[in-house]
């Protein structure tokens, strides 16, 4: 959803995993990119963003756009560089999707994806389904 001003940053990386492929070592970098505690604290806030985050000055709508990285980086009061690699990191491996609204970048969650890895991550711990991935795949 992109308006005047605004476009959509979300091209990704070149190892990036497609859409409807889903394997083991996507689950892993997933989980990678969970594990750190404040990456999923950030995912969650995006869920409901304006209850999480003050959004005084926003240029965008946080539901249909996202949340501005200003507003993120106040919430967490860490260096922008660093939440801007936090962010990076969950839209390299597609749970969030960046749009460009003049210079600003707003972060929004990708419940698509979301809905896949949550799947995917159910499959792996039930044991069903198959994943592309053997043991050295795995990091194993």
């Amino acid at each position: 959803m992109t308006g005047p001003g605004t476009r959509p940053d979300d091209a990704g990386s070149p190892g990036e995993q497609p859409k409807g492929e889903a394997s083991a070592p996507h689950l892993l970098e997933c989980m990678r990119a969970l594990s750190n505690p404040l990456r999923l604290q950030l995912l969650q806030w995006l869920r409901e963003p304006e209850r999480y985050f003050i959004l005084d000055g926003a240029i965008a709508d946080p539901v249909k756009i996202g949340v501005c990285v200003s507003h993120i980086q106040a919430k967490v009061g860490l260096a922008q560089s660093t939440v801007s690699a936090y962010m990076a990191e969950l839209q390299r491996v597609g749970l969030v999707r960046a749009t460009r609204v003049g210079k600003w970048t707003h972060y929004k969650r990708d419940e698509e994806r979301i809905s896949e890895f949550v799947a995917l991550l159910g499959e792996a711990l039930r044991g069903s389904g198959q994943l592309a991935a053997g043991r050295h795949d795995l990091g194993l």
